[in-house]
């Protein structure tokens, strides 16, 4: 993880604290109100089962030799995030590298790989990322 050396920034109390430094993009809003309608054409429950199955499958499948699952295991918990903590034989940045180039998206956090499947992942999708962090 990048660290800056300037200061933390101090933001305004005031609404006006979200106002990007920018122009406006509208363009983003129609992806955005794309996304949103499709997520409510599924339903909440259906996407959440979804991303409970796909976790559920990777937690299954990770190597326990090389991964410790970090995040709570149970299908209830509020945020379902599968991150491994540092692999016995490897850092977490080198198999996050190896992850990207095999167009795996990922994110390394405190030291951490953060997974987080969603609506649009499939079965294959985690097959894949296991097959990657394996060879």
């Amino acid at each position: 993880m990048l660290r800056s050396t300037s200061p933390i920034p101090n933001p305004r109390k005031a609404r006006g604290r979200w106002d990007a430094a920018e122009t406006a993009n509208y363009y983003n809003l129609a992806a955005l109100d794309a996304g949103v309608d499709l997520a409510l054409r599924i339903g909440a429950e259906t996407v959440a089962a979804h991303n409970h199955k796909l976790i559920d499958l990777l937690f299954s499948r990770l190597p326990q030799d090389r991964f410790v699952v970090a995040s709570p295991s149970t299908t209830n918990s509020a945020a379902r995030m599968a991150a491994s903590k540092r692999a016995a034989r490897k850092r977490p940045k080198s198999f996050t590298d190896k992850l990207r180039k095999e167009n795996v998206i990922t994110s390394l956090r405190e030291g951490k790989i953060r997974v987080s499947p969603y609506m649009y992942n499939n079965e294959r999708d985690i097959d894949r990322l296991i097959s990657v962090v394996t060879v």
